[in-house]
This record gives C-alpha cells, structure tokens and sequence, in this order.
C-alpha cells in the first residue's frame, strides 16, 4: 500500500484488485473490465508493488501480477514498454526514492532504477548478494538498503561523473575543442564518440543523443555507444547533443557539436555510370586521370 500525492491510502489486493481511501474516508474499489479500457489492467497486485510516482500530480506506479509494471497519471493506465526494460518477469516491490523520485523495481533478476529518462539494472555481478530482491529503502546517508534471497544488500552510489567526447565527424576529426564541421544533405553522416567512467564499465554506460536546428529539439533517445550514422534531409545549421550516464545515475556535461547541412551538390550524368554529384565526379575524374599518367610516367622514368 501507499499514498498518493493527494494524501489517499491505495491498497493493493491479490483478486479484488486496489482500495482506495479518499480523504473523507470513503472507500472505492477498483476492478479490471475487459470492456472499459479505463479500467485497472489487472485484479492481481504484488504484495509491496505500489509506490507513488511524485513527478506526475495524482501518479502512481503499480506492480500487477499478469501485466506488469504499470503507471496511472492521474487519469488513466498505461501498461506501455515499462516491463521491457526490467530484468525478469517476476517483480516484487516497488520503491520510490523520496529525495530523487525514481522509481525502484525489486524482481527475481536484480533491482532496476528509472529516472524518467533512463533505465538502469543492478544484479549478483554489480556487488549484489542475489538478483532476487524482496525490500528496498533508503538510509539518511544516501545509500540503499536492498533486501533479497541471500541477505541484506549496501548499495552507496558514488558521485563521479562521466565524460564524453566527439572526435570525428567522416573524414573530419577533433583536435582541441569543438570542430568546424560541415556535410551535405542526404548524405550518411558518421559521427565518431568516446565516452568513459572511473568506476562503470563501459558496457553499463548509458548513452543518449539529440539535436537542435533552431527551432525545435527532439526528445533524448539512447543510442549505442562508439558512432552514430545519421541523414540529413533539409540543409541547415544544427546542434547534435550527446550525454552519458553511469551506473550510479550520474550525467556527464552536455557534449554540443555544432554542424552545418549544405544543400545537395549538383549533378552530372557519367556515361555507364548514371547520376553523380559533381564533387565526386572531379575526385573520380582526377583519379583517373592520374591511373592513365602513370604507365607514362614509368616509361619517361
């Protein structure tokens, strides 16, 4: 069971589904109806699988025994992708951070973290004595007491950040600071990074990309670490922003890399070879030119 942002009891059952208690003492039962999508999703909640969710006015996050992890907002349920982000398909508890507002997911495969950004999963091999994890809570100090199978887990986050760096753009590379860099549009673009942490092992790091053309930013999306290939379709002038983030859900300095989109080339019709754009038209004529010189050359030698 748990409160809510408005001060309501919910109560979680294993058939009848949630109680709530409003502020005037009344109690509402609240039952899956496979005919109102509305309805709760499921009648089966995990024993500890309630927990408010403090970022969303009325929000909370519940653990339901056949669909999930799920989230109200104040209005409605959504089941979404939440469960794909977790380790197992046996979850357990559910805990929200009363500093921070993430949210932790005790199950039978390690304890999972969402910020509302990213996802993080902590398990046997990250310092746990077993995945399975029962309890959560947090200490004054800032460290969380992780309850499971095997024992009592200590987990304290340390607060170093990571780091991130663009160090090439093609066939253009970084030297000292940000570089001057320009493509054409609808061109593959390469962009090469570099990311690290003292004390999370690169596999762990969490990387996330956007970017900017004056007008509007899109949303951070995480992406796999080492380069990013992306097409340009508009010519303009764009901002790309990378960030990192560690095991202990720290985010490193926002990595911006200005980036000029000029229009398409224009282009040439090459016998046998159909459409080229001009530019690769000169560099392949010159290297042509420099194929046919070169038995001439051998023999004026």
């Amino acid at each position: 069971m748990a409160l809510d942002s408005d001060g309501r009891l919910w109560v979680g059952t294993y058939e009848g589904g949630i109680f709530i208690r409003e502020l005037d003492g009344a109690w509402t039962q609240h039952l899956n109806d496979p005919d109102d999508p509305m309805s709760l999703p499921d009648n089966r909640i995990i024993g500890s699988g309630i927990a408010v969710d403090p970022r969303t006015d009325g929000g909370m996050w519940v653990i339901f025994d056949n669909e999930g992890l799920a989230h109200w907002d104040g209005e409605s349920w959504d089941v979404g992708e939440y469960s794909l982000n977790l380790p197992s398909n046996l979850l357990w508890t559910a805990f929200t951070d009363p500093e921070t507002g993430d949210l932790w997911v005790g199950s039978e495969g390690g304890v999972t973290r969402f910020d509302g950004l990213t996802w993080g999963v902590f398990g046997a091999k990250d310092g746990l004595l077993s995945p399975v994890t029962y309890a959560i809570a947090k200490d004054a100090d800032g460290g969380y007491w992780l309850g499971g199978r095997s024992g009592l887990s200590h987990y304290l986050p340390e607060g170093t950040p990571p780091w991130i760096k663009v160090v090439g753009i093609n066939d253009q590379r970084q030297v000292n600071g940000p570089m001057s860099a320009s493509v054409y549009a609808n061109e593959n673009v390469l962009i090469d990074f570099d990311a690290g942490d003292l004390q999370t092992p690169r596999d762990k790091l969490k990387i996330l990309y956007r970017q900017t053309d004056g007008t509007s930013t899109s949303a951070w999306r995480e992406i796999s670490p080492g380069y990013l290939q992306l097409v340009f379709t508009e010519a303009g002038d764009y901002v790309l922003e990378f960030l990192v983030r560690d095991q202990s859900f720290n985010y490193s300095r926002v990595e911006a890399q200005p980036l000029v989109v000029l229009p398409p080339p224009p282009t040439v019709m090459i016998p046998l070879l159909g459409e080229s754009n001009k530019i690769s038209f000169r560099r392949w004529s010159f290297s042509a030119c420099l194929r046919l010189a070169a038995p001439a050359m051998s023999v004026w030698r």
